[in-house]
């Protein structure tokens, strides 16, 4: 069985593809900063066929451990910091989030098997 990891899976643009992902048989693997504080409303009705684990794109070793325990052929993106009074408040904490997440999940993808798909 294929497996996909989402970041930030519990938006709403990851509720809509993990529904595509398993309809289409895949194994999804979701990430969040932290699972207490999450709202998963969106994707309630599909937390049992999913997995959830919490990740913080500041930590691409974090990054490594997930992509070879869960060894996904593909890797969608989603998380970001969107919030427009944390924007203004801490834009350097956005950068690392938003801009440097994404350089630490490639290089990971790149150090772990650089055949992953990258969305």
């Amino acid at each position: 069985m294929a497996t996909a990891l989402i970041t930030g899976v519990a938006g709403q643009d990851g509720s809509y593809l993990v529904e595509l992902l398993l309809n289409k048989g895949y194994m999804v693997v979701g990430t969040e900063r932290s699972i207490d504080s999450v709202d998963f409303w969106r994707i309630q009705h599909l937390l049992n066929d999913i997995e959830i684990i919490e990740d913080d794109l500041k930590d691409q070793n974090r990054m490594e451990i997930i992509l070879r325990k869960y060894q996904p052929l593909e890797v969608y993106n989603l998380a970001a910091e969107a919030s427009s009074s944390t924007l203004f408040k801490t834009p350097a904490l956005i950068g690392e989030i938003n801009a440097l997440g994404v350089t630490r999940i490639l290089e990971a993808i790149r150090i772990v098997n650089p055949k992953i798909r990258f969305c």
